[in-house]
């Protein structure tokens, strides 16, 4: 695929421009940051995840908490891993992407760290879609792209690097990724 970076420190998977297949950022400390966007042919449907547990005493993200997600006669697992599993000075995204082939989404349980259980059947494939311990399931509205920077690698780009987003209602996200702390 032609990626190449040199002495990585980390590689975060997260779908940075909402097309529903996983990016990848890594950081370097010989290269800086390198964003490799995933702009591959689009082949069956998928259906991401972002799991809010809205009870008390629990975390809002879920760590913890497992997805089986039944397509087409099959089940997909997934969990919340609680740790930051996304190597050095990192952290991976709290969406949960499930790629589906050709199949289409039937429901979803989430069985949730305190133990209890939920059953959805409104989160349909190709869209991103919250869902909460209380029951609601919302459609993640896909936000826009105003910069994306770089676009590819890292040469001549000073730290930190900004990523913005604008989402419904013009509201704006920013992810600053720099080499210290104190950016």
């Amino acid at each position: 695929l032609g990626l190449f970076i040199h002495g990585a420190w980390t590689a975060v998977r997260l779908d940075v421009d909402r097309d529903g297949d996983a990016d990848l950022l890594c950081s370097s400390g010989t290269e800086n940051i390198k964003l490799f966007r995933n702009d591959l042919e689009k082949r069956g449907n998928s259906v991401t995840l972002r799991l809010r547990d809205v009870s008390a005493s629990s975390h809002r993200n879920a760590y913890g908490a497992h997805v089986t997600v039944y397509a087409g006669g099959r089940q997909f697992h997934r969990w919340m891993p609680g740790t930051v599993s996304g190597g050095r000075m990192a952290q991976m995204t709290h969406d949960l992407h499930v790629g589906l082939g050709d199949a289409k989404v039937d429901s979803t349980v989430v069985v949730w760290s305190n133990g209890s259980r939920s059953h959805y059947t409104s989160a349909t494939e190709n869209n991103t879609w919250i869902i909460a311990s209380d029951g609601t399931v919302s459609l993640l509205s896909q936000p826009r792209a105003l910069q994306v920077s770089p676009a590819t690698g890292s040469i001549d780009h000073t730290s930190p690097v900004t990523l913005q987003w604008t989402g419904p209602r013009g509201s704006r996200f920013d992810v600053r990724i720099g080499r210290t702390p104190d950016f």
